[in-house]
């Protein structure tokens, strides 16, 4: 119960914090961009890092083709729907997937074979919406 009460004067704490200073980040955001941005890579490849390393037995390679660059590697989601995932959870995906104790529904993949995969379920045009492929169909068509 303690713990609960703990937990929760620190996330209000927290909140109230965030609003109180919220100017002064802004504002240091804007005035250190370069510094601000480069922080936010370094944290993104950490938690990319601790990610592909839990999905791979900590191979850090593609699980189709054992390619081992971690530029090109990322999660996929093994039965599909990483689109509509994403806009679910409106977080990173690598920050989710840690909070929710790495969930089975991911497999390391390099970007080619995610590629593959998208071909061969017929995925590929997933993330674009019914209405763009039509105006494209349409445009072509009145070529």
């Amino acid at each position: 119960m303690r713990k609960a009460i703990r937990r929760e004067n620190n996330k209000r704490y927290s909140q109230d914090f965030y609003l109180r200073h919220k100017d002064k980040k802004t504002e240091y955001r804007k005035s250190n961009k370069k510094r601000d941005q480069e922080t936010r890579q370094k944290h993104q490849s950490k938690l990319k890092e601790i990610v592909i390393s839990h999905y791979s037995d900590k191979s850090m390679k593609c699980q189709k083709c054992g390619f081992s660059d971690m530029r090109a590697l990322s999660l996929d989601h093994i039965d599909g729907g990483g689109s509509k995932h994403l806009k679910e959870i409106k977080t990173n995906l690598y920050s989710w997937v840690i909070k929710n104790n790495f969930p089975k529904m991911f497999q390391v993949l390099c970007m080619n074979c995610q590629w593959i995969k998208r071909c061969e379920n017929n995925e590929l045009y997933g993330h674009i919406s019914d209405k763009m492929i039509q105006k494209y169909i349409e445009e072509q068509i009145g070529k």
